[in-house]
């Protein structure tokens, strides 16, 4: 697999993920003081994931791997298999 075929699957499954969970949440600890004694807490931090941003995520993927697919054949300028080379990308044989 090429890197950008890695890419388009890793912008793929984050943006299924996006769709997935609306927002990701982790967890910071702390220390809080109050006169002589020290307590921990922890807090609940949220980070909302539009689906706008799980939609470009998806779609861009998608539209990499379609790049991907056409330009792995040869092509000249005009959008043709070069000379030597028929249709599918195989050498044609010598007539």
């Amino acid at each position: 697999m090429t890197p950008k075929t890695l890419l388009a699957i890793t912008l793929i499954a984050f943006g299924i993920g996006a769709f997935a969970y609306q927002s990701v949440t982790y967890m910071t600890s702390g220390r809080d003081v109050s006169g002589s004694t020290y307590t921990t807490t922890e807090r609940k931090h949220s980070v909302p994931l539009a689906p706008i941003v799980g939609a470009i995520a998806l779609i861009g993927g998608i539209a990499m791997l379609l790049v991907d697919k056409n330009d792995s054949k040869p092509r000249d300028q005009r959008g043709r298999p070069p000379v030597g080379l028929d249709r599918m990308g195989n050498s044609e044989p010598n007539t």
